[in-house]
């Protein structure tokens, strides 16, 4: 799972300097996800593997932010995130 978050950032060249799982279920994980401009919570299910994810390219930062069930911005603590 490192690898699709790495592809999702390269996109838009973001380091991740750190994340945690929040949720993990057998088709979803939430990921906490600290990087070097902001941090995001992020949801990625078994459909959204990598070579689906290397396929959009648009599945960037900025597609996700105007996806409100993929990412919420500027979350700072695993408190702020609800299921």
């Amino acid at each position: 799972m490192q690898n699709v978050l790495s592809q999702i950032f390269n996109l838009e060249n973001l380091d991740v300097l750190s994340y945690a799982i929040l949720k993990s279920t057998a088709e979803t994980t939430v990921y906490k996800l600290q990087t070097t401009s902001e941090n995001f919570i992020l949801k990625l299910t078994l459909a959204q593997s990598c070579p689906e994810l290397c396929k959009k390219e648009a599945f960037g930062l900025s597609y996700l932010k105007k996806r409100s069930n993929f990412i919420i911005p500027n979350v700072r603590s695993v408190g702020e995130y609800n299921s």
